[in-house]
């Protein structure tokens, strides 16, 4: 299964949120819409490392965010960093770190499955922004610290 900039790829979904990385088989088929898992949506973002995309759970409509990882395109050193920001996720549970549902992957994909956070990134808010107020620039810190 391809990363597809143009809406759903193969309507994938997956199975459950148990926070256990699934090895899939095959083309990479994730599972179907009837198991339970997130939805694909066409909605998108690019990231440094792969792709982003929206996912619906198709039982309760939760949204999420699916990180598309292509293991092919990485260096070992970067896959290891990959991996070790996998493992610390899974042991985090924090209100201001996104919270990793589940991982699948395949020979040539990671899968992440992640809370999704409406809003985009701290980063894209400040460039657009620029200069904050000292009661927005508190606000931001606070959250950050408290994250360590």
């Amino acid at each position: 299964m391809e990363p597809s900039t143009r809406g759903p790829v193969a309507q994938a979904t997956v199975n459950s949120w148990q926070g256990k990385r699934r090895e899939r088989g095959g083309r990479g088929d994730l599972g179907t819409e009837e198991k339970g898992g997130p939805r694909e949506h066409p909605h998108f973002c690019p990231a440094p490392l792969g792709l982003v995309k929206l996912g619906v759970h198709c039982i309760t409509g939760q949204k999420v965010a699916i990180k598309i990882v292509n293991r092919e395109k990485l260096s070992e050193s970067v896959l290891m960093k990959v991996e070790r920001e996998i493992a610390i996720l899974k042991l985090i549970e924090h209100p201001h770190v996104l919270k990793l549902h589940d991982v699948y992957e395949n020979k040539k994909y990671l899968y992440l499955v992640l809370e999704h956070v409406s809003g985009g990134e701290l980063f894209d808010y400040l460039v657009k922004k620029g200069r904050l107020t000292p009661k927005e620039a508190r606000k931001f810190f606070r959250q950050i610290v408290s994250a360590l």
